[in-house]
Formats: structure tokens, sequence, C-alpha cells
């Protein structure tokens, strides 16, 4: 596996801590990854470089909050694509993409 992925999130989410915005009612995205085809996509609001998992918000297959492995994000191909880090994205609060959080979803 490459670690491309990982790499670059780890170089987009200096200090956006795995557990920093859990409980935020608005969090902060600090990098996206996407497919270049198609409607998936990973909003990353913390991330632990060690063990490469993510906080955010997954969108496409399964929408909702949640940890997810960036291994198997960045192992999995849609119609033989891998999937990459957003050059494009910004700093972006949840509520500016429509993006919200209710009690249940830390």
């Amino acid at each position: 596996m490459t670690r491309g992925l990982e790499r670059e999130l780890e170089r987009h989410c200096r200090g956006f801590a795995l557990h920093n915005q859990v409980s935020a009612p608005d969090p902060i995205f600090c990098a996206k990854i996407h497919w270049p085809i198609g409607p998936v996509a990973w909003y990353i609001a913390g991330y632990d470089a060690t063990c490469y998992v993510a906080y955010g918000y997954s969108t496409g297959l399964k929408n909702g909050w949640g940890f997810f492995s960036i291994v198997a994000v960045a192992e999995t191909l849609i119609a033989g694509i891998p999937p990459t880090v957003d050059k494009s994205f910004v700093l972006t609060r949840a509520s500016m993409l429509g993006i919200t959080k209710d009690a249940a979803s830390g």
C-alpha cells in the first residue's frame, strides 16, 4: 500500500488532533478525500497519523459522522480509481457545507 494519502492528510491536518472536535457542534474540516468520479467523499475534522485513523463526516456510501481507517479508505477503489486528497479544499466549517451534528452524532 502506498502511504501517499496518509502523508497528504498528515500535512493538511497538522494541528487537527483526532479527538479535538468530536464534541464540537460545528467542526472545522481540514481536508476532503474523494474520487474524481461519483459523490463519495470523507470530510476530515481530526486525524492521528500514528494509527491512520480520522474523525469526520462521510457522504455518498453511508452518510454520517464517525471514526474511520484511512488505510481502508486508501485501499478502496471505485471503478479502479483510488481516492485522493482534494488539493483545492480549504479549511471549512461543517455548517458551510450544509453538514450538521445532532447530540447523538459525536
